[in-house]
Order: C-alpha cells, then structure tokens, then sequence
C-alpha cells in the first residue's frame, strides 16, 4: 500500500510539473546558458540581414522558454548600436528538428494597426500627459498612425488628431509593468500639400519598401532593374500608409537612373501594393 501511495504520488507530481510548463506558457531559463546565447546572437544576426543594419550582439539579460511543438524563446539582450548600448526584447521559435525563425523583429519601428485598443490607449495618454504637462486642453479624436519597437518594453510612435482638427506626433514608452511615459517631443505636424509627410530615406522600413518598389515593377514588366537606393521619401496616411519614394535602380545598360514609386501599406493586414512607379521628369 506505502508503496503504491508513492507511486501515485510521484505520478500526480510529475503530471503537475507538465502542467506547469504548458499553463501560463513561459518559464525562466538561464540566460548565460550557452544554447539561449546562440539563439539571441541569431536573432541579432537575422535582424542585420533583413535591415542592412550592422548591431553587435552583447549579451542576454533575460530569457524566458515556451514549450510548444518546438520552443519559443523570449530574450531581452543588449546590443551595441555603433557606440550605443541598447537592449531589445525578441520571440524566436525553435522546430523540433532545429529549424528557427524570429517571430517578431528586433529594434526598428513596425507598422500597427491604429485602431486597435490598445494603440488608442497610448493616444488618449499622450494627449492627457501633453496637457499636463503643457497646461493645454487638447481633445483626442483618434490615432492616424502606429508604429511599434520592441525594446526592454514598448516604443510607440503615434500619430494623433484632435478635436480641432490638428493632428500631433508622439512617442510613448510602455515597460513591462505597463508604466507608460510620455518621451519629448510631442509636436504638431504641419502637412504639405497633397498630404504627404517628409520620411527618413535611409530609415530601413523606407529602404525595404523601395526595394519592393524595383522588385514588384520588374515582375509585371518584365525588367531587369537593380535597386541601388532611396534618394527621397515620403508618406502619406490613408487606410494605411502610402509611400512616394525616389528611388535609383541600374538597368541593363549599366545606367543609374531614378524612379518615382508610389506604394500602399497595410501592414497590420501584411498587404503591399505597387500603384505607379515611373521615371522622374527632371
């Protein structure tokens, strides 16, 4: 009998301990472990690949692991940003046959959707937290446009109107104990004709959609154009963001010559869509 309660015992334990990895999903792994290194300095390495970027991996601050048919792995690692110090948080995915894949990208600012609860949140805070601070009464409307970095926590960089019809530029940081902040500046954004906003031509999201741009007009014409890079962007917020980038590209002659493109994101639905590219009358 003795013997069979412990039998019981130990399987009732063990049936306990499975539970546990698999309820509330992640648990803490050691982060000096020389696998969950790997994994973080992948990450990094993948992340340089797709963006052009060049962050040197540091090391991880803390690790998190997921059993599911394979394992996720959260980290939190530093990197050095030429001679900045950074930390970033990323999800990568391990198959049971050792395949991997990152699962959300590390650094830089991705596309969200701007109605989503959350990301009217962080508006209506940032406005609340400007006329604090400025002694103003700005009435949030809504949010026009969203973007997300992942960090040690959360970058949101928004774009906000209120009532009165201005619209305004925010960035908030979200730790991982949901305290927000309010990051400076928070400024109006002044339009240009046709809507259109000035952008950052060597920010990656820009240089990758550009590339898109040479890709996308070579399938459906049947070209050979080789994308060289942006010499100026714009965007513009419509339901998503529309790009009107100049980009170089060389043709089959050796000449370097530019293209205005203009492109349709939707990335919180994955859509892109090429709506005109052609040659920039000068």
């Amino acid at each position: 009998m003795f013997t069979l309660l412990l039998l019981l015992l130990s399987l009732l334990l063990s049936h306990t301990s499975f539970a546990q990895i698999l309820v509330g999903g992640f648990k803490p792994v050691d982060h000096v472990d020389p696998h969950v290194v790997e994994i973080a300095r992948y990450a990094v390495d993948t992340y340089n690949k797709k963006a052009h970027a060049n962050l040197k991996f540091v090391t991880v601050v803390n690790a998190e692991s997921q059993i599911v048919q394979g394992t996720n792995y959260r980290l939190n690692f530093t990197v050095l940003n030429g001679r900045v110090t950074q930390t970033y948080e990323t999800l990568v995915f391990e198959g049971l046959k050792g395949q991997r894949g990152v699962r959300n990208k590390v650094g830089g600012f991705k596309l969200v959707d701007p109605r989503d609860p959350h990301i009217v949140e962080i508006g209506r805070f940032a406005v609340d937290q400007y006329n604090k601070q400025a002694h103003k009464s700005l009435v949030f409307k809504s949010v026009i446009q969203a973007q997300v970095q992942i960090v040690n926590g959360r970058n949101y960089k928004v774009t906000i109107r209120v009532a009165d019809g201005g619209t305004y530029e925010a960035l908030v940081y979200e730790a991982l104990n949901g305290q927000k902040t309010l990051n400076k500046p928070f400024k109006a954004v002044v339009s240009i004709p046709g809507g259109y906003l000035p952008a950052d031509p060597n920010d990656p999201h820009i240089v990758d959609t550009g590339r898109y741009a040479v890709d996308e007009y070579n399938k459906r014409t049947h070209m050979d154009l080789k994308f060289v890079n942006v010499i100026k962007a714009e965007t513009q917020v419509v339901s998503g963001v529309n790009y009107r980038l100049v980009v170089t590209a060389r043709n089959k002659n050796d000449q370097v010559q530019p293209y205005v493109a203009v492109v349709l994101e939707r990335a919180w639905e994955s859509y892109r869509n090429l709506t005109s590219f052609n040659p920039l009358v000068q």
